[in-house]
């Protein structure tokens, strides 16, 4: 992992997944499924039409499939922890000049974006548990207590984003500042246009320190779950050995 903490739990849940998806990679199946991916996506470039008879899929037998399940919703559930550190970026930058996108309009999406990450990792630690459930039948995980842990670490940036898709746009003190700035341009533009642009770097030094926290948290919570899911995983212990002909495609 590329960040400035250090999460050893996590690198090493990530490359026992690496080492145990090895064999998968390399399976005959698994590259002619890659190799289609690589085909449809070279043909939307081309704008040729989609070509049928191309891989969608590898069947893989139990308990593989329950596995591959639980390694895909892990990596799945890091991704979303590593988009979220990508959000400070979009609040330092504003991309949008001589276009119908106000400064406090892109703050206000970008807050949406940001409050969203965390729903989104919810979701998908329930999806990873879920699935870990399947693949260790045997093994005794906590998978309620760690959602209800994350909802309530997290309860303000959850109940920020239910209230925006929900009930209103989000809306924020520093965002209604920027807001009345850019309002100001119109009436004065030569005597509040430095104040408008003041106004807006404000505002996103104050949302991209909020995000780099908050995904240093989401981190953390993250490194705990590696941490408690490393011992009960033991099949990753164990890659898989599929022969030629075990994993089917369609």
């Amino acid at each position: 992992m590329t960040t400035e903490m250090q999460y050893p739990k996590t690198e090493a849940m990530l490359a026992a997944i690496n080492l145990w998806s090895r064999p998968l990679v390399d399976h005959p199946a698994f590259r002619q499924l890659i190799r289609s991916k690589i085909g449809s996506a070279r043909d939307w470039e081309d704008d040729w039409p989609a070509t049928g008879g191309r891989v969608n899929e590898v069947i893989m037998p139990e308990p593989l499939a329950s596995q591959h399940d639980a390694v895909i919703q892990f990596y799945n559930l890091w991704s979303t922890a590593e988009r979220l550190k990508t959000v400070e970026f979009y609040f330092r930058r504003y991309p949008f000049r001589g276009l119908p996108v106000n400064p406090h309009e892109h703050l206000e999406n970008v807050c949406g974006m940001y409050f969203g990450h965390f729903y989104v990792f919810q979701e998908r630690l329930k999806a990873f548990f879920a699935a870990l459930g399947k693949a260790c039948p045997d093994a005794d995980i906590n998978a309620g207590g760690a959602i209800k842990l994350y909802k309530s670490r997290f309860k303000p940036e959850l109940t920020e984003r239910n209230g925006g898709t929900h009930i209103a746009p989000f809306d924020d003190l520093t965002i209604s500042a920027v807001m009345l700035r850019g309002l100001t341009d119109h009436t004065d533009p030569n005597g509040t246009r430095l104040a408008a642009r003041y106004a807006y770097r404000k505002a996103a030094r104050e949302w991209a320190g909020h995000a780099r926290r908050g995904s240093e948290r989401v981190a953390a919570f993250l490194e705990s779950v590696a941490g408690g899911v490393l011992p009960v995983a033991e099949f990753l212990d164990t890659p898989p050995s599929p022969g030629p002909n075990d994993l089917k495609t369609r």
